[in-house]
């Protein structure tokens, strides 16, 4: 695109005839070369956006520069505009899926299902992002759940899709990660204590997460747990409100636990076992059963998703090992750590040991909470580093250990040490839970059990 062009449409003008072809808009200098319009954020970077050939630089501020300034007052405003007009237009459906719980299971699974019927799919999460075109699959990792919103434009505009699904987070809302996308699907999965680091109340949590809704196209569907309380809010700002959940709701599903490793779905008239468990997984399944409908899509495809061995890195996974079991599950807030240790323990025929620790940086009261419920449900807990960040691993697990009045637990600072005396204390028909850090723990339980054997 030609910037004279971009700045017409923006309707900006300049003195200069600028005869420049623009290639990509960044804000990030290590992006940049002679053919970038840069968005000056941070004067940090700016002299290696420089020296990295830019020829024209949009601020608000005086910059002493041999190229070409154009000052303009809210540069924010100027980028998420510019970012706009400068890709494609969608012509995909895009969803989006949000909630404290559940949102990488319930994006994934519907990504599998849909991937039964459909060539052209884009699944944005965080556990990656996923182009699946012409059957075939490309995977390209991620830092955060919702992507900085230049690669999310990358992405979508990489290929025309069928549909668009993306994994919401309330911080991607609140910085602005998905500014000037629309959505024609958002679902809201749940909500529970957390990020409050972030967002200092539930209230400013909860407000941040209703803003996926306010970027519905119009008349377009707003699908929400059954169970959820803000219900009200969220019917103020849609035309078109669905609910979906575990025998209630306008799209609804009934499960049977038969184990920790698989549970019994009914879709409609059918039964049929799945290798996903706990209400938690059910709950997931209704989100996408309700979806499905909605776009008047056969559930068959969702049945074959869920009986075709359907697990999501780093969530619930189990490795057999001797006579006993080792669940891997990235839950990180409370109501996940909780709902994860009732199904451990419901499930346990012998001991519950937990391997666990906090992440640095983040919400704090949450540390005491998910000490006191691994008192409760565990037989013994092994507190250990997770990600520290900036922070002492020692003050996050005292912290942790603020209301734990047993002493049935140990302190092994590091985390391989601490899956390594888990694994050693194994008996028959025991349960170790490794909890928190995602879906690396996996690789690391491995390669212990291998070295082990």
């Amino acid at each position: 695109m030609k910037l004279v062009d971009l700045l017409n449409k923006l309707n900006i003008k300049i003195n200069e005839r600028v005869n420049l072809e623009i290639l990509n808009i960044t804000c990030d200098s290590r992006k940049c070369n002679k053919n970038t319009l840069y968005i000056n954020m941070n004067d940090q970077y700016l002299s290696d956006a420089i020296n990295k050939g830019i020829k024209v630089i949009i601020s608000d501020k005086y910059i002493d520069f041999d190229g070409i300034t154009i000052y303009v007052k809210d540069v924010k405003s100027f980028y998420y505009k510019a970012l706009k007009l400068f890709y494609k237009d969608l012509n995909s459906y895009v969803i989006g899926i949000t909630g404290t719980c559940g949102k990488t299971t319930t994006a994934t699974l519907l990504y599998e299902t849909l991937k039964y019927k459909y060539n052209n799919l884009l699944l944005i999460s965080s556990n990656g992002n996923y182009v699946f075109q012409s059957k075939k699959e490309e995977y390209l990792d991620t830092v955060n759940t919702t992507p900085n919103i230049e690669i999310i434009y990358d992405l979508i505009s990489k290929y025309d899709y069928d549909y668009i699904i993306i994994e919401v987070s309330s911080q991607g809302l609140m910085d602005n990660r998905l500014e000037g996308i629309v959505f024609d699907l958002a679902v809201f999965l749940n909500i529970s204590c957390d990020h409050l680091d972030y967002h200092k109340s539930m209230n400013e949590y909860f407000n941040a997460k209703l803003k996926l809704f306010k970027q519905l196209k119009k008349d377009s569907i707003a699908l929400v747990n059954y169970n959820l309380d803000h219900k009200d809010e969220i019917k103020k700002i849609v035309n078109n409100l669905y609910t979906f959940g575990i025998n209630e709701g306008d799209y609804k599903i009934s499960y049977l636990e038969p184990s920790l490793e698989k549970m019994s779905i009914k879709l409609e008239d059918k039964w049929f076992i799945t290798s996903l468990s706990g209400d938690f997984n059910a709950e997931n399944i209704s989100a996408v059963n309700a979806i499905v409908k909605i776009l008047n899509i056969s559930n068959d495809y969702l049945e074959l998703a869920l009986t075709n061995n359907f697990k999501v890195p780093g969530r619930q996974n189990i490795i057999n090992y001797l006579d006993s079991k080792i669940i891997i599950d990235f839950a990180h807030t409370e109501k996940e750590v909780e709902r994860l240790l009732i199904h451990l323990r419901n499930n346990c025929k012998n001991k519950l040991y937990i391997i666990i620790g906090c992440g640095g940086d983040r919400d704090k009261s949450k540390r005491p909470i998910i000490g006191k419920l691994c008192e409760k449900y565990g037989d013994f807990c092994i507190f250990t580093k997770d990600n520290s960040r900036s922070e002492n691993t020692i003050d996050i697990i005292n912290q942790m250990l603020t209301y734990y009045n047993k002493s049935n637990y140990i302190v092994v600072v590091n985390r391989k040490d601490a899956i390594k005396f888990g694994i050693s204390m194994l008996n028959e028909e025991d349960i170790l839970a490794v909890i928190g850090m995602g879906k690396e723990d996996l690789k690391l339980v491995n390669e212990v059990i291998t070295n082990e054997l």
